[in-house]
């Protein structure tokens, strides 16, 4: 706070005043001589009456009123920071994180709700004739408000948003949604990114995107705050319970016992205790793990499979202590694996580093691995996603029937290596492929993803590829240095991957890549395509009316129902287990939102930082003066006018 006028303050001496008056008036009074002893007394009691009670509010309103006054004279202010506070018009598109880990609490509330204020500020603050953007950058980024000049309905968008759900964080991706937000913006083009930068939220690429002011501020705690998260739920028939599944609950966080349990819409059906202990010292500032089995009764839930684990924590990120899971999970996706180079030990071999991804990922799978010799056309019927590594190109009877394969609705995902001719693989599969394979390029490039929740592939290169000319209708999923690394097309009711780069490590780094697993997943979900089950879904992901079997209902894990509206249920922003609902509400089937894992690491990470190159300065957080005049000059005038108040109830009635 501070005074524009100080040298007024020199007044507030003139305080002194009431107060000497005051004691003045507390003054004995002098003794007069009255007909009787009994009206002196009496007017005595009076007098100290009124002195005792009505004075002493008198001098303070005087005091108050008269020192407001003074106040109001030094004209005082607080100064407060304000984003993009410099009154000149702008076009402001602001990118704002709501991913898990926004929920996390903080000494004002959550750090979701302490970044959206921050927006709201920084809306109010922009000058006549502004314009704005609000990106969302939960996994998959979403233009919540396009480029407009109405801020005041940006800002009732803005405040009508909930909290985060269970969505990953995707911040690259949204970047660029903000920076195409921005094209062709008539104005100083600015983006405001706003996330708790915590785990794996970064920005790899270029900051500020070019041509553009760019600012990135962190929300929420300084310190990783203690957190517990559960992980993972797995639900296995239990081996020693004939009738009985056994539910592994895996948990991580900060070392200690926590109670947990399983339960079903309220009802706990296990509970015990699920023991984390600290990472050791040969891995300073790792989480600590631990993991519980409970045992349930599975005919008793034959009617409704999704069961609820919690775990009481009561930390920093309670979104992070529930999980739903399936005790009757969906049939898995089956894929027959082609091993076209296989290794004495499988770990080392292309197929190697594909099996360990699919174990991990959270599409179930059921998976078989064969050699090239052994590939029969005429097996394919039990087969939802094939995938031909480093196989060379098939005879004329396998291509066929790959062709056949694909078009019925199948799955094929075609990774080259040192035994995958070009030339050959043009001739048998070429109207199949999504691209065109070159000839084999020997340097060192660099990979990275094209597709929201495939960019954690820094550090990811290339030592030898095929290179891919991609066929019109194709998406480029992965890029190496300036052409395309994997392409993704559909033929006939199926779709075809082809992958340039060999997943041998003598010539790509790719399987080592924390992006793999991601990769494997999203890549085999759109592979199988229908056939998939629902399963585990990621949130904010749509499910097919064909996936839960054409119902038209849906109950959220909040116990809310939705109508499947078009051919999608979009609505899947909550964790938990999700119920698909006959006509006469009974349970068809049931999917799981999951968070990801990553998202419960609260450990807070550095915003990017770069000098602009759009010749403009950024003020992101520019202090600005709030007057207090007016708010003095009413409590003086309040005060005056209670005193003048009290006085008039003082002033004694007329005969």
């Amino acid at each position: 706070m501070g005074f524009a006028a100080p040298l007024a303050l020199v007044g507030l001496l003139a305080l002194a005043g009431p107060v000497v008056a005051h004691l003045l008036r507390q003054q004995r009074l002098r003794t007069r001589t009255l007909p009787t002893v009994a009206l002196l007394e009496r007017a005595r009691a009076e007098s100290e009456r009124r002195l005792r009670l009505a004075d002493p509010w008198l001098l303070a309103l005087r005091i108050l009123g008269l020192g407001a006054l003074l106040l109001a004279l030094a004209e005082p202010f607080v100064t407060s920071e304000r984003a993009f506070s410099d009154g000149r018009r702008a076009s402001l598109a602001i990118v704002l994180d709501d991913s898990l880990s926004m929920a996390q609490t903080t000494g004002s509330g959550t750090a979701f709700e302490d970044a959206r204020e921050r927006a709201a500020r920084a809306i109010e603050a922009l000058g006549e004739g502004s314009e704005v953007a609000i990106v969302l950058a939960g996994d998959a980024p979403r233009l919540l408000v396009p480029r407009t000049k109405d801020l005041e309905g940006a800002l009732l968008a803005l405040r009508g948003l909930e909290g985060p759900g269970a969505r990953g964080t995707a911040l690259e991706e949204a970047v660029r949604l903000g920076q195409r937000a921005l094209s062709g913006a008539p104005e100083r083009r600015r983006l405001w990114l706003l996330s708790d930068f915590a785990g794996s939220a970064t920005v790899r690429g270029s900051w500020p995107p070019q041509g553009i002011a760019g600012a990135a501020e962190r929300v929420g705690p300084e310190t990783r705050p203690e957190n517990v998260a559960l992980v993972d739920v797995l639900a296995a028939p239990d081996p020693t319970r004939p009738g009985a599944t056994s539910v592994r609950l895996v948990g991580r966080g900060a070392p200690g016992t926590y109670p947990a349990r399983l339960e079903r819409r309220g009802e706990t059906l296990a509970e015990g205790e699920l023991e984390i202990l600290a990472a050791g010292t040969e891995a300073p500032g790792e989480l600590g793990r631990g993991e519980l089995t409970l045992a349930v009764d599975t005919p008793a839930l034959d009617a409704d499979p999704g069961l609820r684990a919690v775990l009481d924590a009561g930390d920093a990120l309670p979104a992070d202590d529930a999980r739903g899971v399936l005790l009757r999970p969906p049939a898995a996706v089956r894929l027959l694996l082609v091993d076209g180079d296989p290794h004495p030990d499988r770990r080392t071999d292309e197929v190697g580093f594909l099996t360990r991804a699919l174990e991990v990922a959270p599409t179930r799978t059921g998976h078989r691995v064969i050699d090239r010799g052994a590939f029969r056309p005429g097996e394919l019927g039990d087969v939802d996603v094939v995938v031909w590594a480093n196989a060379g190109a098939p005879g004329a009877a396998g291509a066929r029937a790959l062709d056949r394969f694909v078009r019925a609705g199948g799955g094929l995902l075609v990774a080259t290596g040192d035994r995958s001719p070009p030339r050959a693989l043009r001739a048998r599969l070429g109207e199949l492929l999504p691209g065109v394979p070159g000839p084999r390029v020997e340097e060192i490039v660099a990979l990275r993803g094209e597709r929201p929740g495939l960019t954690e592939l820094a550090g990811a290169e290339a030592r030898r590829r095929l290179p891919l000319e991609p066929k019109p209708g194709t998406e480029t999923w992965l890029r190496a240095g300036d052409g395309p690394a994997l392409l993704v097309g559909s033929h006939g009711d199926g779709v075809v991957a082809l992958l340039g780069v060999s997943l041998d490590l003598g010539d790509s780094n790719l399987p080592l890549q924390p992006g793999f697993v991601p990769l494997v997943d999203t890549l085999l979900g759109t592979l199988a395509g229908s056939r998939a089950p629902p399963g585990d879904v990621r949130a904010g992901a749509s499910v097919s009316r064909e996936e839960i079997g054409g119902a038209l209902r849906v109950e959220r894990p909040d116990g809310t129902r939705r109508w499947v509206e078009d051919e999608a249920f979009t609505d899947t922003e909550l964790g938990g287990v999700y119920r698909v609902l006959e006509e006469d509400d009974t349970v068809r089937s049931a999917f799981v939102v999951a968070p990801p894992p990553g998202e419960s690491d609260l450990t807070p990470g550095a915003p990017p930082s770069s000098a602009s190159d759009a010749g403009d300065e950024l003020p992101a957080n520019e202090r600005q003066r709030r007057p207090l005049a007016g708010l003095a000059f009413l409590v003086a005038g309040l005060a005056l006018g209670l005193e003048g108040w009290l006085r008039v109830r003082r002033r004694p009635a007329r005969a």
